[in-house]
């Protein structure tokens, strides 16, 4: 394991303190939703539209910042990515209208977003592929916990301070990495060898991803295990607390299954991925999911109960663990050069498989452990697809992306 950019030391916490910030500030504030919909005068549909927004905003800049990184740079990418993140945090605690709350909380996804997508991208430039594995098990262990601490968090600042104290400590920490990045970030990516012009590095760039077989298991490796993930979330309040009758109370501990097992599954995953390898450790995460799922169906038919779903998904958010990180590694070293198209696109895809879980789950109106067993299964197929199409052999066309060090080519 190797650097490949030098870097100051602080420069890994700065990703990862970056990176986090998007998950903090999507659920932070969810306590206060009450609060906010009292203090502006509209209903709590209203404010949870604010969050729908961010994630829209979000997902559609996944697509975008990538290339901008690449073309522009890293480091202006992330300043200012964090620049918008923000005064966008004090725009939103300033709002005394919903639609000034929604519109900033749209400019705050984009700045978010920008923290993620770069955050990853750099963590392939100033690292090789098994580093940059390791890493990414530590930035998904911070992402997982998010969730889970976040609103919390916001529930405490809420009772001391009032709704707007979220916003304004996400603002704060966004400002605090904005000094931070300004300090120690170098710029990680050689703007000489991208394609002139924005849109043509656009086209460029996805061209090549996009007919790049490894690329495309890595990508269906991570949106496969996206799909059962966001199912769970979308399903287990209705399945377990309407169907199982788990007190509203206690239904947190079970939420709280995939991401310890997702929390333990990328602590292995970067001690074991250095000596196993990327593509190994990502079909066994995928086995893995496609097991649960099967497990989940075998189980809710035959014992039932609420431990029969939840029990079991410590084991997906385990799998999800092992597999996921290495799936991000591996995707961001197709094409070194242009790892900021290729995280964008992974977050998309990322994002993409999450939404299609939930729209699964509505549409076929999920309210048995069995079902929602079906619907990780066929997550875990499509994850389990990919793992498979990243062990084909496969070679970079000569030149492609200015380079020839694709992962085919010359494995770090």
């Amino acid at each position: 394991m190797t650097t490949r950019v030098p870097h100051h030391p602080a420069t890994f916490s700065l990703l990862t303190l970056s990176v986090a910030l998007g998950v903090l500030a999507s659920v932070i504030y969810v306590p206060s939703i009450p609060a906010i919909a009292l203090a502006l005068g509209v209903g709590e549909g209203a404010v949870q539209h604010s969050m729908t927004l961010y994630l829209l905003a979000f997902a559609v800049s996944t697509l975008l910042i990538g290339p901008i990184s690449d073309r522009l740079g890293r480091r202006p990418t992330l300043i200012g990515g964090l620049v918008l993140f923000s005064l966008s945090g004090v725009a939103c605690a300033l709002s005394d209208t919903i639609l000034t709350l929604q519109l900033a909380r749209m400019v705050q996804g984009v700045g978010a977003c920008a923290c993620m997508i770069v955050g990853r991208a750099v963590v392939r430039d100033i690292y090789d592929r098994e580093r940059t594995a390791r890493a990414m098990a530590i930035l998904g262990i911070v992402v997982a916990s998010g969730p889970a601490l976040a609103p919390l968090l916001g529930g405490q600042l809420q009772v001391l301070f009032g709704w707007e104290s979220s916003f304004v400590f996400v603002a704060g920490w966004g400002a605090l990495l904005l000094l931070m990045a300004i300090w120690v970030l170098p710029e990680t990516v050689d703007r000489r060898q991208v394609a002139p012009g924005v849109v043509r590095q656009f086209a460029h760039s996805y061209s090549l991803l996009l007919t790049a077989p490894p690329f495309i298991g890595y990508a269906l490796s991570v949106g496969g295990g996206a799909v059962g993930f966001y199912a769970f979330t979308a399903a287990a309040p209705i399945v377990l607390i309407s169907v199982h009758g788990v007190p509203a109370e206690l239904y947190g501990f079970f939420a709280a299954c995939p991401p310890i097992g997702f929390v333990t599954g990328s602590w292995v995953c970067s001690r074991l991925t250095s000596r196993f390898g990327i593509e190994r450790m990502i079909l066994a995460g995928c086995i893995g999911i496609l097991l649960t799922g099967t497990a989940i169906v075998g189980l809710d038919l035959g014992v039932g109960g609420p431990y029969a779903i939840a029990l079991p998904m410590i084991a997906f958010g385990f799998s999800n663990g092992l597999s996921m990180p290495n799936a991000f590694a591996g995707g961001l070293s197709v094409y070194p050069r242009i790892a900021g198209a290729a995280s964008g696109l992974q977050t998309f895809c990322q994002m993409g498989g999450g939404a299609l879980g939930t729209l699964l789950v509505a549409e076929f109106a999920v309210r048995t452990g069995w079902e929602l067993g079906v619907m990780i299964i066929a997550g875990g197929l499509a994850a389990l697809a990919g793992g498979l199409m990243v062990l084909l052999p496969w070679a970079p066309p000569s030149g492609a992306a200015g380079q020839g060090d694709g992962q085919a080519a010359r494995p770090d």
